[in-house]
């Protein structure tokens, strides 16, 4: 795993947060976000994972990002600015040792205002994220040019691994795109679920449940290729993205035989 969480996670705080896919992490630093995690199987499994992701970090738990504040009812629609994404200067920590366990208190308000728009994210609320604020110091160079490709992918739109080559002046470099998109540590704030294999399959997805998962999230979405009708028009006239038979039908489809041409659809 490139990224933030390649090493120890001084001065990082990680947390766990509901979403409709189910308990995600997140962790951050100061003004950035180092680091964001799709569901694992449980709570205890996404905790876990975001512990050996970022060891020694502050455990803040598992916490309500919609909890009442006093600027926490307009977080849906706050966006963020270079201005607020500057990290804190060195030093201005928030004086706890690497490793304790804090209390929802020790969790930013902007942190919870981005935890409260990946939630409406998931749930297919139009927000492409792409205003949060990351810290790419430790990304390697192509992966990062990969990342920010695919953060300027709208809300619901798709692209192939090779269209994203092309897109970042290495035609011919799609298994290296898949590649990048394999070791992705901002998932869905990087959205590597909007990047798709050649002929509309689905191509491979790394987060837990694979490329069901990737599936329900495109589905939420009401993915597209370009301006072509939705990928799921006719299963979301059935229910809620989330909810609908298409999504059922997808969590009982083994990853292997799903596919977005128009045989499985």
């Amino acid at each position: 795993m490139s990224g933030p969480d390649a090493g120890v996670a001084a001065d990082i705080h990680i947390g766990c947060f509901d979403s409709p896919l189910g308990v995600c992490g997140i962790a951050w630093r100061g003004r950035l976000l180092v680091g964001c995690q799709l569901p694992e199987a449980s709570l205890a499994a996404t905790r876990a994972r975001m512990a050996e992701r970022f060891p020694g970090a502050i455990d803040v738990g598992h916490f309500d990002p919609s909890a009442p504040t006093a600027s926490c009812a307009p977080a849906a629609t706050t966006r963020f600015t270079a201005a607020a994404a500057s990290p804190r200067p060195a030093g201005q920590g928030t004086g706890q040792d690497a490793g304790q366990v804090a209390g929802p208190e020790a969790i930013d308000e902007w942190v919870r205002i981005a935890a409260v728009r990946i939630q409406a994210a998931l749930a297919g609320q139009a927000d492409d994220l792409a205003d949060l604020p990351l810290d790419l110091s430790a990304v390697a160079p192509f992966e990062r040019r990969v990342y920010l490709a695919a953060r300027a992918i709208p809300f619901g739109r798709t692209l192939h691994y090779g269209d994203l080559a092309r897109q970042i002046g290495e035609p011919g470099a799609a298994r290296a795109v898949g590649r990048a998109l394999g070791r992705n540590p901002f998932a869905p704030i990087v959205p590597c679920h909007r990047i798709l294999a050649a002929g509309a399959g689905a191509g491979g997805f790394s987060a837990p449940g694979g490329v069901a998962t990737k599936l329900r999230m495109l589905v939420a979405e009401g993915a597209r290729f370009g301006d072509a009708p939705g990928l799921f028009d006719d299963q979301l006239r059935t229910g809620s993205p989330v909810e609908g038979a298409w999504a059922e039908r997808v969590a009982s489809t083994p990853a292997r035989s799903i596919s977005l041409s128009a045989s499985a659809r």
